[in-house]
């Protein structure tokens, strides 16, 4: 079982993980509870807002870690080219190591966010735009223009969640080598 002092972390990276597998309306605190080992009454005393308060602390967290990958990864790559394709090779090993069984828990929360708080969606949006903003300034690191920065990093943070759904419901990585194989022959 969880230690009182780190319940709230381990409930936050459960649900990062069932998010990721199941979707935001198909998690549920019990889910929760199960997967962090935290005690059940600690669920309410973290979250009093209920699972719009701790989806919206998923989102947070999930993005935290996902912009220090991307950073991390642009530290490898001194072009714009190679910066999309290592965000887009990335997520495509991803998906073939998890057999297609994760996907992005922000996605999640965007994509059924029809029963969820106008706040909790502004927190996804919010997340899907600091996503853009940090691939935008890396990209103009490597020398992009700051327009076309902007446009490449929408695109390619468009053609990742587009590629990480088609590919699992294929369970196939074409749509990342599809995106992949056209950026390349673009820089051709």
């Amino acid at each position: 079982m969880a230690r009182r002092s780190d319940s709230r972390e381990q409930m936050i990276k459960a649900g990062r993980r069932l998010y990721s597998a199941r979707g935001y309306l198909a998690t549920a605190f019990s889910d929760v509870v199960a997967e962090s080992g935290a005690p059940r009454g600690s669920v309410y005393f973290h979250f009093p807002g209920g699972k719009d308060e701790f989806a919206s602390e998923v989102v947070a967290a999930h993005t935290r870690s996902a912009l220090a990958r991307v950073a991390r990864l642009a530290t490898t790559c001194s072009t714009p080219q190679e910066l999309l394709v290592a965000y887009l090779k990335t997520a495509r090993d991803h998906a073939v190591a998890t057999d297609y069984q994760e996907g992005c828990p922000v996605g999640a929360v965007i994509l059924e966010g029809a029963q969820a708080s106008p706040e909790l969606l502004a927190s996804a949006g919010q997340a899907m735009a600091s996503s853009i903003a940090l691939l935008a300034g890396l990209l103009v690191e490597r020398g992009a223009g700051e327009a076309d920065a902007h446009r490449w990093a929408t695109a390619a943070v468009t053609a990742f969640e587009g590629a990480l759904i088609v590919s699992r419901a294929l369970r196939d990585p074409s749509p990342f080598d599809s995106l992949i194989d056209s950026l390349r022959l673009s820089a051709a």
